[in-house]
Protein backbone atom coordinates (compact mmCIF):
# COMPACT_ATOMS: atom_id res chain seq x y z
CA UNK A 1 0.00 0.00 0.00
CA UNK A 2 2.84 2.36 0.80
CA UNK A 3 4.35 1.57 -2.45
CA UNK A 4 1.25 2.61 -4.15
CA UNK A 5 1.25 6.03 -2.52
CA UNK A 6 2.31 8.62 -4.93
CA UNK A 7 5.41 10.60 -4.39
CA UNK A 8 3.38 13.74 -4.17
CA UNK A 9 1.19 12.31 -1.39
CA UNK A 10 4.24 11.20 0.53
CA UNK A 11 5.75 14.63 0.35
CA UNK A 12 2.59 16.18 1.69
CA UNK A 13 2.40 13.72 4.61
CA UNK A 14 6.04 14.45 5.48
CA UNK A 15 5.50 18.17 5.51
CA UNK A 16 2.62 17.74 7.93
CA UNK A 17 4.66 15.62 10.22
CA UNK A 18 7.60 18.12 10.04
CA UNK A 19 10.11 15.63 8.81
CA UNK A 20 10.45 17.04 5.29
CA UNK A 21 13.81 18.50 4.35
CA UNK A 22 13.82 20.08 0.90
CA UNK A 23 16.83 19.41 -1.18
CA UNK A 24 18.10 21.51 -4.04
CA UNK A 25 17.42 20.05 -7.36
CA UNK A 26 20.44 18.71 -9.02
CA UNK A 27 22.21 21.17 -11.32
CA UNK A 28 23.47 20.34 -14.64
CA UNK A 29 27.15 20.78 -15.54
CA UNK A 30 26.33 23.73 -17.78
CA UNK A 31 24.55 25.63 -15.07
CA UNK A 32 27.44 25.00 -12.68
CA UNK A 33 30.02 26.25 -15.12
CA UNK A 34 28.02 29.38 -15.96
CA UNK A 35 27.60 30.15 -12.30
CA UNK A 36 31.31 29.68 -11.69
CA UNK A 37 32.35 31.95 -14.61
CA UNK A 38 29.87 34.65 -13.52
CA UNK A 39 31.35 34.70 -10.03
CA UNK A 40 34.88 34.88 -11.30
CA UNK A 41 34.02 37.83 -13.58
CA UNK A 42 32.53 39.78 -10.70
CA UNK A 43 35.61 39.05 -8.61
CA UNK A 44 37.90 40.16 -11.42
CA UNK A 45 36.00 43.39 -11.85
CA UNK A 46 36.31 44.17 -8.16
CA UNK A 47 40.02 43.42 -8.13
CA UNK A 48 40.59 45.42 -11.34
CA UNK A 49 39.13 48.61 -9.97
CA UNK A 50 40.89 48.53 -6.63
CA UNK A 51 44.53 47.89 -7.65
CA UNK A 52 44.69 50.84 -10.16
CA UNK A 53 45.09 53.30 -7.31
CA UNK A 54 47.44 51.02 -5.48
CA UNK A 55 49.58 50.49 -8.61
CA UNK A 56 49.81 54.29 -9.27
CA UNK A 57 51.09 55.00 -5.77
CA UNK A 58 53.50 52.13 -6.04
CA UNK A 59 54.90 53.55 -9.28
CA UNK A 60 55.45 56.96 -7.69
CA UNK A 61 57.20 55.43 -4.69
CA UNK A 62 59.42 53.29 -6.90
CA UNK A 63 60.32 56.33 -9.06
CA UNK A 64 61.29 58.38 -6.00
CA UNK A 65 63.44 55.55 -4.74
CA UNK A 66 65.24 55.34 -8.11
CA UNK A 67 65.86 59.12 -8.19
CA UNK A 68 67.21 59.17 -4.64
CA UNK A 69 69.46 56.26 -5.45
CA UNK A 70 70.75 57.95 -8.61
CA UNK A 71 71.51 61.20 -6.78
CA UNK A 72 73.33 59.33 -4.07
CA UNK A 73 75.50 57.56 -6.61
CA UNK A 74 76.12 60.86 -8.46
CA UNK A 75 77.18 62.65 -5.25
CA UNK A 76 79.49 59.79 -4.42
CA UNK A 77 81.12 59.97 -7.87
CA UNK A 78 81.67 63.72 -7.55
CA UNK A 79 83.13 63.30 -4.10
CA UNK A 80 85.48 60.63 -5.33
CA UNK A 81 86.64 62.70 -8.30
CA UNK A 82 87.33 65.75 -6.14
CA UNK A 83 89.22 63.57 -3.70
CA UNK A 84 91.39 62.18 -6.49
CA UNK A 85 91.95 65.65 -7.97
CA UNK A 86 92.95 67.03 -4.59
CA UNK A 87 95.32 64.17 -4.03
CA UNK A 88 96.78 64.63 -7.50
CA UNK A 89 97.13 68.38 -6.96
CA UNK A 90 98.88 67.89 -3.66
CA UNK A 91 101.23 65.41 -5.27
CA UNK A 92 102.05 67.79 -8.12
CA UNK A 93 102.54 70.65 -5.67
CA UNK A 94 104.98 68.52 -3.72
CA UNK A 95 106.84 67.68 -6.89
CA UNK A 96 106.90 71.35 -7.91
CA UNK A 97 108.14 72.30 -4.47
CA UNK A 98 111.01 69.82 -4.62
CA UNK A 99 111.64 70.79 -8.23
CA UNK A 100 111.73 74.55 -7.62
CA UNK A 101 113.27 74.40 -4.15
CA UNK A 102 116.74 75.42 -5.29
CA UNK A 103 115.65 77.76 -8.10
CA UNK A 104 115.31 81.53 -8.00
CA UNK A 105 111.75 82.79 -7.46
CA UNK A 106 109.98 83.87 -10.65
CA UNK A 107 109.82 87.58 -11.47
CA UNK A 108 106.43 89.20 -10.98
CA UNK A 109 105.05 90.80 -14.17
CA UNK A 110 103.59 94.21 -13.44
CA UNK A 111 101.73 96.68 -15.67
CA UNK A 112 104.15 98.72 -17.70
CA UNK A 113 103.50 102.41 -17.01
CA UNK A 114 104.71 103.22 -20.50
CA UNK A 115 102.08 100.94 -22.04
CA UNK A 116 99.35 102.49 -19.90
CA UNK A 117 100.56 105.93 -20.84
CA UNK A 118 100.54 104.95 -24.51
CA UNK A 119 96.86 103.92 -24.32
CA UNK A 120 95.98 107.16 -22.58
CA UNK A 121 97.89 109.09 -25.23
CA UNK A 122 95.91 107.32 -27.96
CA UNK A 123 92.66 108.39 -26.32
CA UNK A 124 93.90 111.96 -25.98
CA UNK A 125 95.05 111.92 -29.61
CA UNK A 126 91.53 111.01 -30.75
CA UNK A 127 89.60 113.38 -28.47
CA UNK A 128 89.88 116.46 -30.79
CA UNK A 129 88.56 114.30 -33.63
CA UNK A 130 85.62 113.11 -31.52
CA UNK A 131 84.90 116.68 -30.45
CA UNK A 132 84.58 117.73 -34.11
CA UNK A 133 82.07 114.91 -34.63
CA UNK A 134 80.10 115.99 -31.56
CA UNK A 135 79.90 119.50 -33.05
CA UNK A 136 78.02 117.88 -35.93
CA UNK A 137 75.84 115.94 -33.45
CA UNK A 138 77.57 112.70 -34.30
CA UNK A 139 78.41 110.70 -31.19
CA UNK A 140 81.50 108.49 -31.49
CA UNK A 141 79.40 105.54 -30.30
CA UNK A 142 77.37 105.82 -33.52
CA UNK A 143 80.42 105.00 -35.64
CA UNK A 144 81.12 101.50 -36.86
CA UNK A 145 84.37 99.81 -35.76
CA UNK A 146 85.67 100.21 -39.33
CA UNK A 147 84.97 103.97 -39.34
CA UNK A 148 86.68 104.40 -35.97
CA UNK A 149 89.74 102.51 -37.13
CA UNK A 150 90.04 104.68 -40.26
CA UNK A 151 89.65 108.06 -38.56
CA UNK A 152 92.91 110.01 -38.36
CA UNK A 153 94.54 110.89 -35.07
CA UNK A 154 95.00 114.53 -34.17
CA UNK A 155 98.77 114.20 -34.42
CA UNK A 156 98.35 112.98 -38.03
CA UNK A 157 96.20 116.02 -38.86
CA UNK A 158 98.85 118.29 -37.34
CA UNK A 159 101.55 116.57 -39.36
CA UNK A 160 99.60 117.15 -42.59
CA UNK A 161 98.30 120.69 -42.01
CA UNK A 162 100.07 122.15 -39.00
CA UNK A 163 98.85 123.11 -35.54
CA UNK A 164 96.47 125.93 -36.50
CA UNK A 165 94.32 127.04 -39.43
CA UNK A 166 95.85 129.20 -42.16
CA UNK A 167 93.71 132.22 -43.01
CA UNK A 168 95.01 134.85 -45.41
CA UNK A 169 93.58 138.37 -45.71
CA UNK A 170 92.38 139.02 -42.17
CA UNK A 171 94.17 142.36 -42.37
CA UNK A 172 91.50 143.50 -44.86
CA UNK A 173 88.58 142.82 -42.51
CA UNK A 174 88.71 146.17 -40.73
CA UNK A 175 88.84 148.04 -44.03
CA UNK A 176 85.73 146.20 -45.21
CA UNK A 177 83.77 146.91 -42.01
CA UNK A 178 84.78 150.60 -42.00
CA UNK A 179 83.82 151.23 -45.62
CA UNK A 180 80.46 149.43 -45.80
CA UNK A 181 77.00 149.95 -44.34
CA UNK A 182 76.31 146.89 -42.10
CA UNK A 183 72.67 146.64 -43.15
CA UNK A 184 73.79 146.23 -46.79
CA UNK A 185 76.66 143.83 -46.10
CA UNK A 186 76.98 140.35 -47.62
CA UNK A 187 79.48 137.57 -46.92
CA UNK A 188 79.72 135.49 -50.12
CA UNK A 189 81.66 132.37 -51.11
CA UNK A 190 84.22 131.87 -53.87
CA UNK A 191 86.70 129.20 -54.90
CA UNK A 192 87.68 127.16 -57.92
CA UNK A 193 86.01 123.85 -58.72
CA UNK A 194 86.17 121.17 -55.99
CA UNK A 195 87.57 123.54 -53.37
CA UNK A 196 84.91 123.32 -50.63
CA UNK A 197 82.80 126.41 -51.37
CA UNK A 198 79.54 124.64 -50.48
CA UNK A 199 80.93 123.45 -47.17
CA UNK A 200 82.00 126.99 -46.25
CA UNK A 201 78.60 128.38 -47.30
CA UNK A 202 76.78 125.80 -45.15
CA UNK A 203 78.94 126.58 -42.13
CA UNK A 204 78.43 130.33 -42.48
CA UNK A 205 74.68 130.12 -43.11
CA UNK A 206 74.18 127.84 -40.13
CA UNK A 207 76.39 129.74 -37.69
CA UNK A 208 76.61 133.41 -38.70
CA UNK A 209 74.26 136.37 -39.23
CA UNK A 210 74.50 140.15 -39.65
CA UNK A 211 72.18 141.63 -37.05
CA UNK A 212 71.98 145.10 -38.62
CA UNK A 213 70.76 143.65 -41.91
CA UNK A 214 68.13 141.52 -40.17
CA UNK A 215 66.77 144.56 -38.33
CA UNK A 216 66.19 146.37 -41.64
CA UNK A 217 65.15 143.54 -43.97
CA UNK A 218 63.75 140.89 -41.63
CA UNK A 219 64.79 137.70 -39.86
CA UNK A 220 65.42 135.78 -43.08
CA UNK A 221 67.93 138.31 -44.42
CA UNK A 222 71.02 137.14 -42.52
CA UNK A 223 73.55 138.36 -45.10
CA UNK A 224 75.11 135.00 -46.07
CA UNK A 225 75.24 134.13 -49.79
CA UNK A 226 76.26 130.92 -51.56
CA UNK A 227 78.43 132.78 -54.06
CA UNK A 228 79.84 136.15 -55.01
CA UNK A 229 78.03 138.28 -57.56
CA UNK A 230 80.39 137.35 -60.42
CA UNK A 231 80.12 133.62 -59.75
CA UNK A 232 81.98 131.64 -57.11
CA UNK A 233 84.09 129.64 -59.62
CA UNK A 234 84.78 132.58 -61.93
CA UNK A 235 88.24 134.19 -61.58
CA UNK A 236 88.09 137.60 -59.86
CA UNK A 237 89.48 139.37 -62.92
CA UNK A 238 85.95 139.04 -64.35
CA UNK A 239 84.48 140.57 -61.18
CA UNK A 240 82.98 143.57 -62.98
CA UNK A 241 82.23 141.83 -66.25
CA UNK A 242 80.13 138.86 -65.23
CA UNK A 243 77.03 138.84 -63.02
CA UNK A 244 75.05 135.75 -62.00
CA UNK A 245 71.28 135.83 -62.55
CA UNK A 246 70.43 135.46 -58.86
CA UNK A 247 72.94 138.07 -57.64
CA UNK A 248 72.55 140.92 -60.09
CA UNK A 249 71.15 143.27 -57.42
CA UNK A 250 73.93 142.57 -54.89
CA UNK A 251 76.32 145.54 -54.61
CA UNK A 252 79.90 144.43 -55.27
CA UNK A 253 81.49 146.91 -52.86
CA UNK A 254 79.34 145.57 -49.98
CA UNK A 255 80.33 141.94 -50.61
CA UNK A 256 83.20 140.31 -48.73
CA UNK A 257 84.47 137.28 -50.70
CA UNK A 258 85.32 134.28 -48.52
CA UNK A 259 87.60 132.17 -50.71
CA UNK A 260 88.42 128.48 -50.24
CA UNK A 261 91.71 126.90 -51.31
CA UNK A 262 92.72 123.25 -51.25
CA UNK A 263 95.88 121.16 -51.29
CA UNK A 264 96.76 121.08 -55.03
CA UNK A 265 97.51 117.35 -55.13
CA UNK A 266 94.18 116.40 -53.55
CA UNK A 267 92.48 119.04 -55.67
CA UNK A 268 93.78 117.42 -58.87
CA UNK A 269 92.44 114.05 -57.67
CA UNK A 270 88.98 115.61 -57.31
CA UNK A 271 89.26 117.25 -60.71
CA UNK A 272 89.81 113.78 -62.18
CA UNK A 273 86.48 112.68 -60.68
CA UNK A 274 84.54 115.89 -61.42
CA UNK A 275 86.25 118.12 -64.02
CA UNK A 276 83.31 120.55 -64.32
CA UNK A 277 84.03 122.84 -67.30
CA UNK A 278 87.77 122.12 -67.37
CA UNK A 279 89.04 120.16 -70.36
CA UNK A 280 92.45 118.54 -70.81
CA UNK A 281 93.92 115.30 -72.12
CA UNK A 282 93.48 112.50 -69.59
CA UNK A 283 91.66 109.23 -69.02
CA UNK A 284 90.58 107.14 -66.05
CA UNK A 285 93.88 105.24 -66.02
CA UNK A 286 96.16 108.26 -66.27
CA UNK A 287 94.94 111.30 -64.42
CA UNK A 288 95.71 114.11 -63.62
CA UNK A 289 98.10 113.56 -66.56
CA UNK A 290 100.21 116.64 -65.92
CA UNK A 291 102.87 115.54 -68.38
CA UNK A 292 101.75 114.53 -71.86
CA UNK A 293 104.26 111.96 -73.10
CA UNK A 294 102.92 112.11 -76.67
CA UNK A 295 103.49 115.83 -77.12
CA UNK A 296 106.46 115.91 -74.73
CA UNK A 297 104.99 118.81 -72.79
CA UNK A 298 102.44 119.45 -70.07
CA UNK A 299 98.76 118.80 -70.79
CA UNK A 300 97.08 122.12 -71.53
CA UNK A 301 93.78 122.97 -69.83
CA UNK A 302 90.86 124.97 -71.18
CA UNK A 303 88.13 126.19 -68.80
CA UNK A 304 84.77 127.38 -70.14
CA UNK A 305 83.11 129.83 -67.77
CA UNK A 306 79.74 131.44 -68.46
CA UNK A 307 81.07 134.50 -70.26
CA UNK A 308 84.77 133.75 -70.61
CA UNK A 309 87.24 131.02 -71.48
CA UNK A 310 90.64 130.66 -69.86
CA UNK A 311 93.67 128.64 -70.94
CA UNK A 312 96.37 127.19 -68.71
CA UNK A 313 99.52 125.20 -69.41
CA UNK A 314 98.52 122.41 -66.97
CA UNK A 315 96.30 121.64 -63.99
CA UNK A 316 98.92 122.93 -61.52
CA UNK A 317 99.10 126.10 -63.61
CA UNK A 318 95.33 126.49 -63.41
CA UNK A 319 95.54 126.23 -59.59
CA UNK A 320 98.34 128.85 -59.53
CA UNK A 321 96.55 131.27 -61.84
CA UNK A 322 93.21 131.10 -60.10
CA UNK A 323 94.49 131.72 -56.55
CA UNK A 324 97.11 134.28 -57.47
CA UNK A 325 94.30 136.40 -58.94
CA UNK A 326 92.66 136.53 -55.50
CA UNK A 327 95.97 136.81 -53.67
CA UNK A 328 96.87 139.97 -55.64
CA UNK A 329 93.38 141.48 -55.58
CA UNK A 330 93.07 145.09 -54.46
CA UNK A 331 89.72 144.60 -52.67
CA UNK A 332 89.04 143.02 -49.26
CA UNK A 333 88.90 139.19 -49.38
CA UNK A 334 89.80 136.35 -47.07
CA UNK A 335 91.26 133.01 -48.21
CA UNK A 336 90.91 129.91 -46.03
CA UNK A 337 91.99 126.28 -46.50
CA UNK A 338 89.27 123.74 -47.15
CA UNK A 339 91.02 121.28 -44.82
CA UNK A 340 90.63 123.78 -41.96
CA UNK A 341 86.88 123.85 -42.54
CA UNK A 342 86.89 120.16 -41.66
CA UNK A 343 89.37 120.06 -38.78
CA UNK A 344 89.06 123.63 -37.45
CA UNK A 345 85.51 124.41 -38.53
CA UNK A 346 84.47 126.22 -35.36
CA UNK A 347 87.49 128.50 -35.17
CA UNK A 348 87.46 129.34 -38.89
CA UNK A 349 83.71 130.04 -39.04
CA UNK A 350 83.76 132.30 -35.99
CA UNK A 351 86.81 134.19 -37.32
CA UNK A 352 85.24 134.79 -40.74
CA UNK A 353 81.93 135.80 -39.20
CA UNK A 354 83.60 138.39 -36.99
CA UNK A 355 85.72 139.61 -39.91
CA UNK A 356 82.61 140.52 -41.92
CA UNK A 357 80.83 142.19 -39.01
CA UNK A 358 78.55 139.27 -38.20
CA UNK A 359 77.64 137.53 -34.96
CA UNK A 360 76.93 133.89 -34.02
CA UNK A 361 73.42 132.65 -34.80
CA UNK A 362 73.38 130.42 -31.75
CA UNK A 363 75.38 129.77 -28.62
CA UNK A 364 76.69 126.39 -29.76
CA UNK A 365 78.56 125.96 -33.04
CA UNK A 366 77.12 123.36 -35.43
CA UNK A 367 79.31 121.50 -37.87
CA UNK A 368 77.97 119.98 -41.09
CA UNK A 369 77.41 116.22 -40.79
CA UNK A 370 76.32 115.48 -44.37
CA UNK A 371 77.55 116.61 -47.77
CA UNK A 372 77.07 120.31 -48.40
CA UNK A 373 76.77 119.79 -52.15
CA UNK A 374 73.28 120.08 -53.57
CA UNK A 375 72.05 118.24 -56.64
CA UNK A 376 73.88 115.80 -58.88
CA UNK A 377 74.08 117.60 -62.20
CA UNK A 378 77.64 118.84 -61.84
CA UNK A 379 78.65 117.54 -58.45
CA UNK A 380 77.86 113.93 -59.33
CA UNK A 381 76.74 111.30 -56.86
CA UNK A 382 80.00 111.20 -54.92
CA UNK A 383 78.81 113.06 -51.82
CA UNK A 384 81.12 113.24 -48.82
CA UNK A 385 79.87 113.27 -45.22
CA UNK A 386 81.92 114.78 -42.40
CA UNK A 387 83.13 111.35 -41.27
CA UNK A 388 84.17 110.43 -44.81
CA UNK A 389 85.85 113.82 -45.29
CA UNK A 390 87.87 113.37 -42.09
CA UNK A 391 88.95 109.92 -43.24
CA UNK A 392 89.78 111.11 -46.76
CA UNK A 393 91.68 114.28 -45.85
CA UNK A 394 93.16 112.93 -42.66
CA UNK A 395 95.61 110.88 -44.70
CA UNK A 396 97.80 111.40 -47.75
CA UNK A 397 97.33 107.80 -48.87
CA UNK A 398 95.57 108.66 -52.17
CA UNK A 399 97.09 112.09 -52.69
CA UNK A 400 99.26 110.95 -55.61
CA UNK A 401 97.02 108.35 -57.25
CA UNK A 402 97.47 108.08 -61.01
CA UNK A 403 100.59 110.26 -61.12
CA UNK A 404 103.71 109.11 -62.86
CA UNK A 405 107.21 110.09 -61.82
CA UNK A 406 107.26 112.67 -64.60
CA UNK A 407 103.89 114.05 -63.41
CA UNK A 408 105.33 114.51 -59.93
CA UNK A 409 108.46 116.23 -61.23
CA UNK A 410 106.48 118.66 -63.37
CA UNK A 411 103.95 119.38 -60.63
CA UNK A 412 106.70 120.24 -58.17
CA UNK A 413 108.33 122.49 -60.76
CA UNK A 414 105.08 124.29 -61.62
CA UNK A 415 103.33 124.81 -58.28
CA UNK A 416 103.76 128.35 -56.95
CA UNK A 417 106.16 128.21 -54.01
CA UNK A 418 104.63 131.32 -52.44
CA UNK A 419 101.15 129.78 -52.38
CA UNK A 420 102.52 126.48 -51.11
CA UNK A 421 104.38 128.16 -48.27
CA UNK A 422 101.63 130.63 -47.42
CA UNK A 423 99.07 127.85 -46.90
CA UNK A 424 101.53 125.29 -45.56
CA UNK A 425 101.04 122.73 -48.31
CA UNK A 426 103.81 120.19 -48.94
CA UNK A 427 105.39 119.10 -52.18
CA UNK A 428 105.27 115.41 -53.04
Amino acid sequence: QHSNISEETATMLMRRSGSFQPTAPPRSEDSLSSFSSSSSRKRARRTKRRPQKVNAWAFVIRTLIVIVAFLSVFDFVLFWKSHLAKHSSMSSEEEDYHHQKNREPPLLVKDNPENTKSEEDDDEDMEPIYEILRQARIHPAQLSPEQKSRLPTWSTVQRLYGDAPKIYGLDTCEKFRNTTEPSLTFLAMAGTFNSGTNLLASLMIRNCQIDERMKVYGENQKGMRWQVKWGKHTPPKYREQHVTKTDKDVPIEYTLPLVTIRDPYNWMQSMCRHPYEAHWTHDEHHCPHVWNEHSSRTSRVQVNYAEATTHHDSLPDMWNDWYNDYLRADFPRVIVRMEDLIFHGKQVTETLCQCGGGSPRQERFQHISQSAKLGTAQHGTDKTSLVEAMIRYGTDEHRLDGMTEKDLQETKRILDSNLMELFDYHYA
